[in-house]
């Protein structure tokens, strides 16, 4: 993870709306788009961590806590990764 990500507290735009659904899978609309974004699990936590009160860092430990067996690095480049999109998709800000 790069340093400059590594003080970055994502956080979900207010206009956002993320809905956990039954089978702990989500739900990210944008309204300002119309786009939906349907996410897995492991997506689902990572969103979940988007408060504004974690660090990148610190939802990879979470996360390296939560799915056992993955490598930390691993968790990190991939976090790392997946919040660059949400990111770039505009759902959220760093």
């Amino acid at each position: 993870m790069s340093h400059d990500a590594h003080d970055r507290r994502p956080v979900l735009r207010p206009a956002v709306v993320f809905r956990v659904l039954d089978d702990l899978s989500c739900v990210v609309l944008d309204p300002a788009s119309g786009e939906a974004h349907a996410l897995n699990l492991v997506g689902t936590a990572v969103v979940e961590r988007c408060d504004g009160t974690l660090s990148a860092p610190e939802i990879t430990a979470e996360l390296h806590e939560l799915f056992e067996g993955a490598s930390p690095e691993r968790i990190a480049d991939d976090v790392l990764a997946f919040l660059t999109t949400l990111r770039d998709r505009g759902l959220i800000d760093w």
